[in-house]
């Protein structure tokens, strides 16, 4: 395949693989661009001028760094024939160095609770620094090998890393599905002719009455309870004529 041949602009998992698989073999002149510089600036420059066009990604050490650490590595429990397969992206070695990190990561936790402090500075637990260069090691062995399948294990140790779980973002949308719990719970009170108040709802969700009231301090509880009902019940009455309708003959 010729270097200059020109590939559609859809950015495609087919047309990058066939990049990838290319008979030029070695990194593309873009690939090698981005290793030369490898900033989120640079790797938008590139992207945007060259849509389409492979640029692989890869820029840590593997082999090498798993050579320089297997004593290491053997510490902590975590076989280094492991990590080399999943520098060969294969999904059940890289499922298991995921695991023992996030056993790793477990045992730490679970010692920090206990009070235990100074654990990764005087090397009785993983670092987050190894922890995370082991990551990026095994996203990196995936566009090298051009397999993009991520095991499962993996993306849980990403997710965690990340901090997705406990963002202001999943946070703020834990708190609106409470909200609508809440004002369910409510309508469901006021249907059967129930009194709606914030501590029998507290109390069916199992939460402390001052909890349900934090979800409410910029609106009126009764009021969107009210409003919610006033949907459900037009909406049932809606769904009722309909079959009511269709069951009467014309």
């Amino acid at each position: 395949m010729d270097d200059n041949e020109e590939y559609d602009e859809d950015y495609t998992s087919f047309s990058l693989s066939a990049q990838h698989n290319s008979e030029a073999g070695g990194f593309s002149e873009l690939s090698k661009a981005f290793k030369d510089n490898p900033t989120l600036e640079h790797y938008l420059e590139l992207r945007r001028q060259n849509p389409g066009k492979l640029i692989e990604v890869a820029t840590n050490w593997s082999l090498e760094w798993v050579f320089a650490n297997e004593e290491r590595l053997r510490d902590l429990d975590i076989e280094p024939e492991d990590v080399v397969g999943s520098l060969d992206a294969d999904e059940a070695s890289a499922s298991r160095v995921s695991l023992r990190l996030i056993e790793l990561l477990v045992e730490r936790r679970a010692r920090e609770a206990l009070g235990e402090t100074h654990l990764v500075g005087r090397g009785e637990a993983v670092s987050d620094s190894f922890l995370n260069y082991l990551i990026a090691m095994m996203l990196d062995a995936l566009d090298w090998n051009d397999q993009m399948i991520i095991p499962r294990d993996l993306i849980v140790l990403i997710k965690h890393q990340l901090r997705a779980e406990v963002s202001v973002e999943a946070r703020d949308m834990q708190v609106r599905h409470n909200r609508h719990t809440a004002v369910s719970l409510g309508a469901q009170l006021m249907k059967q002719g129930t009194p709606v108040s914030l501590g029998i709802v507290a109390k069916m969700m199992n939460v402390e009455r001052s909890t349900v009231m934090r979800w409410f301090k910029d609106g009126d509880f009764v009021k969107e309870v009210e409003d919610w009902h006033a949907i459900t019940d037009a909406f049932a009455m809606g769904r009722f004529k309909r079959e009511r309708d269709q069951r009467e003959p014309n």
